[in-house]
C-alpha cells in the first residue's frame, strides 16, 4: 500500500511538472507568435523612415515595449573607422545630451561582461547611464533604489558585431532569464531587417551624395532645386547659386591633384557650415557647386557669399593663402515660371559674367 502511494505521488509530482512546462511552453508560444506579429510590421514602418537615426529610434522602442520591465534603453553603435569607440544613436527615456556621445567600447557593459559575445542581464549597483547622465547618477547614488538590471544585446552586420543595444530597468524592476531567450529571438529577427535598411541606406548614401565632398551629387541637388521651386508659395522666395572655383586649375598644377581633391572638400566643409539647416548644396561638376537658399532673398545671398570668401581668406589651406570663387545667383518666386533649365542658364550666365570680379574682402 505504501509503494503504490509513493508511485502515486511521484505520477503526480511528474504530472504537475509536465503540466507546468507544457504552460510554460504555450505562454511563450504565445508572446512569440505576439512578438513575432510586431516584428513583421516593422520592415514596413522602416520604410518611411527618413534616416538612419530613425531606423534606430524605433527599433529600440520596439524592444523596450517588448519587455515590460525595461525602462530606460539606448543603441550604441561602434566607430568604423575607430572600433575602440562607440556612439549613442538612439536613446529612450534618457537625457537627450547622450545622443552621439562617444565612448569607449571597453567602457560598455557588454564588452566587460562577455565581450559582446552574447545577450546576457548585468546586476549593478549603479546604471550604465550613470557614467555619462548626471541625473542618472543621481538616482543611482539613491539608497533607496534596489541594484539596476542591463539587458544587454549585441547587434551584428555583416557577421560583425555592429553594436550593442541596452535595456535597463528602475525600481523593483527585474529581468526573467526567459527574457535571454526571447531576447535572442527577437535579435535573430532585427538582425536580418536592419542589415537590409543599413545596406539600403548606404546605396542611397552613394546614390545622393558626392564621394569626395560629402555634399550632395548634382542630380539629387537639382532634384531639391526643382522640388522647391514647384512648391514655392506666393510671397516666398529662392536664391539658386551658381559657383565655380576661379584658381582650381592654379592649384592642382602647383600642388597635385590629391590637393586638388582636399580643396574641394574644403571648400564643401566652408559651404555646409555658411548655409542655414533648411537650405542645401551640391557639386554640380568638377569645381563648381550649386547652393539652394531658401526664404532668402538676392542682398542676403550676396551676403552669405561674402561670409563665404571671409571664411577662406581666414582659413589657410595646406599652405594656400585663400580659395577665390566665382559666383551667379538667381532669384526664383512663383510668379517667374521659371524651369529648371530656365533657372540654371540664367545662374550660369550671371557667373560667366561675374568673373575676374571677386567677392569683396573684409
Amino acid at each position: 500500500m505504501t509503494l503504490f502511494r509513493n508511485l502515486f505521488i511521484v505520477f503526480c509530482i511528474i504530472a504537475i511538472v509536465e503540466f507546468v512546462i507544457i504552460v510554460r511552453k504555450n505562454i511563450l508560444r504565445k508572446i512569440h507568435r505576439a512578438v513575432r506579429s510586431r516584428i513583421a510590421k516593422l520592415p514596413s514602418q522602416l520604410r518611411n523612415c527618413n534616416s538612419d537615426k530613425e531606423i534606430y529610434d524605433r527599433i529600440l522602442t520596439m524592444l523596450v515595449s517588448l519587455f515590460p520591465s525595461a525602462v530606460k534603453g539606448s543603441f550604441l553603435i561602434i566607430d568604423k573607422e575607430k572600433p575602440d569607440q562607440m556612439h549613442f544613436v538612439a536613446i529612450h527615456n534618457l537625457n537627450k545630451n547622450l545622443l552621439g556621445k562617444i565612448i569607449p567600447t571597453e567602457k560598455c557593459f557588454s564588452y566587460l561582461h562577455n565581450k559582446m559575445r552574447d545577450v546576457a542581464i548585468v546586476d549593478s549597483q549603479s546604471s550604465f547611464y550613470s557614467l555619462y547622465d548626471e541625473n542618472d547618477a543621481k538616482q543611482s547614488k539613491d539608497k533607496s533604489n534596489p541594484v539596476c538590471q542591463t539587458l544587454m544585446a549585441p547587434i551584428y552586420f555583416e557577421e560583425k558585431v555592429y553594436g550593442v543595444v541596452n535595456l535597463t530597468t528602475v525600481g523593483k524592476g527585474r529581468f526573467k532569464k526567459s527574457d535571454i531567450a526571447l531576447c535572442k529571438y527577437i535579435l535573430y529577427e532585427i538582425n536580418m531587417i536592419l542589415e537590409y535598411f543599413i545596406t539600403k541606406s548606404r546605396m542611397n548614401y552613394v546614390i545622393e551624395y558626392d564621394s569626395l565632398t560629402k555634399i550632395h551629387s548634382r542630380d539629387t541637388f537639382l532634384q531639391t532645386l526643382e522640388s522647391s521651386m514647384n512648391s514655392l508659395k506666393e510671397n516666398e522666395e529662392l536664391v539658386f547659386v551658381m559657383i565655380d572655383l576661379d584658381n582650381f586649375k592654379e592649384i592642382n598644377d602647383t600642388y597635385g591633384h590629391l590637393v586638388g581633391d582636399k580643396a574641394l572638400s574644403f571648400f564643401s566643409d566652408v559651404l555646409r557650415q555658411n548655409i542655414e539647416p533648411q537650405d542645401d548644396c551640391g557639386r554640380y561638376g568638377g569645381d563648381e557647386f550649386g547652393i539652394l537658399l531658401k526664404n532668402s532673398t538676392m542682398i542676403s545671398a550676396m551676403q552669405r557669399m561674402k561670409k563665404v570668401q571671409e571664411c577662406l581668406n581666414n582659413n589657410a589651406f595646406n599652405g594656400i593663402s585663400n580659395i577665390e570663387f566665382s559666383y551667379g545667383a538667381v532669384s526664383i518666386k512663383k510668379s517667374d515660371h521659371y524651369s529648371l533649365h530656365d533657372v540654371i542658364e540664367k545662374a550660369d550666365a550671371n557667373m560667366y559674367q561675374s568673373k575676374g570680379v571677386k567677392v569683396p574682402k573684409k
